[in-house]
């Protein structure tokens, strides 16, 4: 018998979400990048918003589903609830999902400006499951299109892991990503047949 710890099956109506408009930061969208020898690749995607409330709050709206998103807060929550029960139970995560803009520094130690007063979350996939890249219009786009700056919104699966007792948590799988002209972005997109993960994959992202 295999002593791989089981995850919970990926429920796509909580653990599921499509954020609020954000803006674009630092990403890797064409090519799978890993940033060290013989590691795992990941497409990436910075994503930041300039309210909290945006990460606490549903407030979009699923197209054809008449409901509105789970908020991110909510999806982590839930899988939390599911994978390890009472919250006194859920792993303690070194690094946050979601970071307040006005402690995040540069490699020199120093605030980035641009990130003052905002709220951020990374978001990720392996190369075995490549976000998909949407055009304002709505049709698939190639993923060089995306620069960073531009205003997105991002449909993102949250996922649990557990390498081990000291190592399990929660990560944000990047399944999609559209692009937003300033002004517009009011087609949401939504991908209703996403790959879901089972302890036999195990967790890819």
């Amino acid at each position: 018998m295999s002593n791989k710890p089981k995850l919970i099956k990926a429920n796509y109506d909580t653990h599921q979400l499509l954020t609020p408009i954000c803006t674009l930061g630092f990403c890797d969208l064409e090519k799978a990048v890993s940033f060290e020898p013989k590691a795992p690749a990941y497409f990436k995607a910075q994503l930041i918003f300039d309210d909290i409330d945006d990460l606490e709050k549903a407030s979009v709206m699923l197209p054809k589903q008449n409901r509105k998103s789970v908020s991110l807060v909510d999806a982590i929550c839930n899988v939390k609830a599911e994978q390890w029960g009472d919250r006194a139970k859920w792993p303690d995560e070194e690094y946050p999902l979601i970071k307040d803009g006005d402690t995040i520094t540069n490699k020199d130690g120093e605030p980035v400006a641009s990130l003052a007063g905002k709220w951020v979350i990374n978001a990720k996939t392996g190369e075995e499951y490549p976000p998909i890249y949407v055009g304002a219009d709505g049709k698939i786009c190639d993923p060089s299109k995306f620069k960073r700056g531009d205003m997105v919104q991002a449909q993102i699966l949250v996922r649990p892991y557990m390498v081990s007792k000291r190592n399990q948590g929660v990560t944000l799988r990047l399944v999609a990503l559209k692009f937003v002209s300033k002004g517009s972005g009011t087609n949401s997109v939504w991908f209703e047949d996403t790959p879901e993960v089972t302890e036999e994959t195990g967790d890819i992202w």
